[in-house]
């Protein structure tokens, strides 16, 4: 059955222009430049991703797909290295 809508023609999608271009993706001297190790891959990803979600750690951890405990535990973990043991 024909409902009478069509999906736009490629020509008829609109095309993002060269300035919005260079805002949206990095360049590749950047990416080249940046090859950062897994471990900070994910805490940029987990700050992204609450950043996202406006600090909720619930929805932040729905969106990266893992448990809220899990999410608290990996958290814990970065401050636990973030300070400095006290001497003994």
């Amino acid at each position: 059955m024909d409902t009478g809508t069509s999906l736009p023609k490629t020509n008829e999608i609109p095309q993002p222009s060269a300035s919005e271009t260079k805002l949206a993706l990095p360049s590749l001297n950047a990416l080249e430049a940046d090859w950062p190790t897994l471990s900070v891959l994910s805490r940029r990803y987990i700050e992204r991703a609450l950043q996202h979600t406006r600090g909720n750690k619930t929805r932040a951890a729905d969106l990266l797909g893992i448990d809220r405990r899990t999410l608290n535990r990996i958290l814990a973990r970065e401050r636990a290295r973030r300070v400095p043991h006290a001497a003994e």
